[in-house]
C-alpha cells in the first residue's frame, strides 16, 4: 500500500542532472515508483545541451506528475546544482540521487523508517548494486561499513560510497554551512572541490553535527558504471582529492595530520583498480571496482 500524500513533503529528492538523455528517464522513474510517496523532488539541469530536459518534460507531461519541481541553470556543477536544491528543499529529510543511477522502489521506505527510529541518525545510507551502461546488474557491489563510523572511517574509506545513497535529516545543512571567504549564505557544499567536493561534506559533517553516520544493510541503490567517468578522469579525481585534504585541514587539522598518507593510499588504490578495470574490460571482473570500501 502506498503512503498518503500530502501538501507538505516530508522527503526533497535532489537529482542534479547534466546531458543525462540516455539515463534520466530511468532515474526519474525510479523516484517516482517509490512505495513511499510523501516526498517532492527538486531537478536542477546544469545547462544541459542535449534532449535531457525534453525528456523530463515530456515524462512529467504524460504523467500529469507535480511533484516535480524543474529548475535551470548555466552550466556550474553537481556541487553548484546541489547547493541550489538544498537551498530550495522543503522537506524533514533530503535524498540525494544523480541522473544515471536507479533506486530500489522500497528506498525511501527504509530511509524514512530508519530516521524515524533513530533520532541520533542523522545521515543514512546503504549497499549499492553495480549495474552496467545499459542498466544490467554487474557481480559487484558496494558494501560500505554500516556502524560506529568515525572520522578516520569518513576520510579515508568514504562509507557513504556514492552520489545516489545518501538521506540525511535537513538540520544537518546548519552543520554544513560555509561562510566566511570560503562560502557565501546559502553554500553548503564547497564548489570549488568539484569531484571530491562529497567525500568533504560528510567529513564536515561528521566534524561539525552531532548526529551519527549509519548504513541500512542491503541493495537499496543500483550505480551505473561508466568507462569516461573513472577512466579518463584518474588524474583530475586525484587532484580533486589532494584539494579536499586542504579544505579539511583548515577546520580539522589533526585529523588529517594523523591519516592524510592512509587516506591517499586508499584513494589512489580505490580509482587505480576502476581504472584497470576499465582498461581490460574483457579480462577484469567488475566485483574489483567494490575494492577499497
Amino acid at each position: 500500500m502506498k503512503h498518503i500524500i500530502t501538501a507538505n513533503p516530508l522527503v526533497s529528492i535532489v537529482i542534479p542532472f547534466y546531458n543525462a538523455q540516455k539515463t534520466v528517464a530511468e532515474a526519474l522513474h525510479s523516484v517516482l515508483g517509490q512505495t513511499y510517496t510523501h516526498f517532492e523532488v527538486i531537478m536542477i539541469n546544469d545547462g544541459s545541451t542535449d534532449q535531457s530536459v525534453r525528456i523530463v518534460e515530456d515524462m512529467l507531461a504524460v504523467r500529469g506528475e507535480h511533484r516535480v519541481t524543474l529548475i535551470h541553470q548555466e552550466n556550474a556543477g553537481v556541487a553548484s546544482a546541489q547547493n541550489r536544491a538544498f537551498n530550495l528543499a522543503r522537506g524533514e529529510y533530503i535524498a540525494l540521487l544523480d541522473a544515471d543511477d536507479i533506486w530500489h522502489e522500497c528506498k525511501l521506505a527504509r530511509h524514512v523508517a530508519h530516521l524515524n527510529a533513530k533520532k541520533e541518525v542523522g545521515i543514512s545510507y546503504s549497499y549499492s548494486q553495480f549495474i552496467s551502461e545499459s542498466g544490467q546488474n554487474l557481480p559487484g557491489y558496494q558494501k560500505p561499513k554500516l556502524h560506529h563510523i568515525t572520522l578516520k572511517d569518513l576520510l579515508c574509506r568514504h562509507p557513504v560510497s556514492n552520489g545516489s545513497t545518501t538521506v540525511f535529516r535537513r538540520d544537518l545543512l546548519h552543520a554544513l554551512l560555509l561562510s566566511g571567504q570560503v562560502g557565501r549564505d546559502g553554500e553548503y557544499v564547497d564548489e570549488r572541490l568539484e569531484r571530491a567536493h562529497d567525500i568533504e561534506m560528510w567529513v564536515r559533517a561528521g566534524v561539525k553535527s552531532p548526529y551519527a553516520f549509519e548504513g541500512l544493510g542491503e541493495v537499496l541503490t543500483y550505480y551505473r558504471i561508466s568507462k569516461n567517468s573513472y577512466a579518463s578522469h584518474f588524474e583530475k579525481k586525484i587532484k580533486s582529492f589532494d584539494r579536499a585534504l586542504e579544505a579539511i585541514s583548515v577546520y580539522a587539522p589533526q585529523l588529517v595530520v594523523q591519516y592524510a598518507k592512509l587516506a591517499r593510499a586508499y584513494q589512489r588504490r580505490y580509482l587505480a583498480r576502476k581504472a584497470i578495470s576499465f582498461g581490460d574490460a574483457k579480462n577484469r571482473d567488475p566485483v574489483f571496482l567494490a575494492s577499497g570500501f
